[in-house]
This record gives C-alpha cells, structure tokens and sequence, in this order.
C-alpha cells in the first residue's frame, strides 16, 4: 500500500519477500534467498516449534498487572494508521472475553 509505482517500471521483490515467501510459492525461482544468517527460515519455512495454549477466563487476564501493562505498551507504541489490524484486536477484548487463552511458545 506504501509503495509508489510509477508507469513502466516492472514490480521489486524486496529481500524479505524473496526470503519469507517466494521460496513457498515460486521455489526455483531465481531471485529467491533460500536461507539468511541470523533468520529463521528456511526455504521461507520455520523450525517446527511447539506451543502450548491455556484457556483462562478473559476477565482474569484483563486484571492482571502484566496484561494491562502490555496493554498500555501496545496502545502507547501503535500507530492506528500503520497498524490498524493490530489496534483492532487490541481494542477486541471485551467482544472475545470468553475466547482469550495464553500461548506459550518455545524457540
């Protein structure tokens, strides 16, 4: 959405792109950067990881010191216009009390 074309110019893949997710759409494709040092993927996959995920009751979670913290980080730090996905599943807590969890993920 930010990027400016202008006519006759072909479209750029950037680095990110030809590493994250050409290699899972267009694997022999010349430009794709299979893997980077110091990233994770690999032929734009992640190593298998494991999460675990606990129910809790979503009026627990909005009480607790560390939640509300993260919340106010969260509020303090986006910007609505540049992520407005985000901000809206911030602001969605209250409509999905009953479907919050907590998700442990190891690396």
């Amino acid at each position: 959405m930010r990027t400016r074309f202008a006519s006759g110019e072909g479209l750029q893949l950037d680095e990110q792109y030809r590493l994250a997710h050409l290699p899972l759409i267009a694997p022999d494709h010349p430009r794709v950067i299979a893997t980077q040092a110091g990233k994770v993927y690999m032929m734009g996959r992640h190593p298998e990881t494991f999460s675990l995920v606990l129910p809790i009751p979503g009026d627990a979670l909005l009480r607790s010191a560390a939640f509300q913290e993260l919340d106010a980080d969260l509020r303090s730090e986006l910007h609505v216009s540049e992520l407005p996905e985000i901000v809206q599943s911030v602001d969605s807590c209250d409509r999905r009390a009953l479907a919050l969890d907590a998700e442990f993920i190891g690396t």
